[in-house]
């Protein structure tokens, strides 16, 4: 196992009107896709990501979890749940992680290499 940075991703719709997203409180339809990321120095932020544009609006928390909570309740819908995102040791680039890749402890994700899957079959 190696220990690799994360991202987490999800999809949401309709901001609502009480955040600094949407203070006109108008309807926004569309998908919004926000990206959960562990900045230097340990505390995780949220951006909007929109194709290969980045939104400028950020939140941040100490830990990712409770920033996908923040994040979620900053909308009315969420249309697609919260994947891991990362560089695998397969060679595929970034891409989204599937759970049974990575293995969480002490608060550091580590994405199993080839011969830690063998050892584990």
């Amino acid at each position: 196992m190696r220990i690799i940075r994360v991202a987490y991703r999800a999809s949401f719709e309709f901001p609502k009107a009480e955040t600094p997203l949407n203070p006109s409180g108008w309807k926004c339809p569309g998908e919004i896709v926000v990206e959960v990321f562990e900045s230097i120095g340990g505390h995780w932020k949220a951006r909007g990501l929109d194709g290969k544009e980045i939104r400028h609006w950020m939140w941040q928390a100490p830990s990712a979890a409770g920033l996908q909570e923040i994040v979620a309740g900053s909308f009315e819908k969420q249309l697609k749940p919260w994947v891991a995102m990362g560089n695998a040791s397969d060679g595929l680039g970034y891409r989204e992680l599937k759970p049974d890749e990575l293995r969480i402890k002490e608060g550091k994700v580590y994405v199993l290499e080839p011969e830690d899957r063998k050892a584990t079959r």
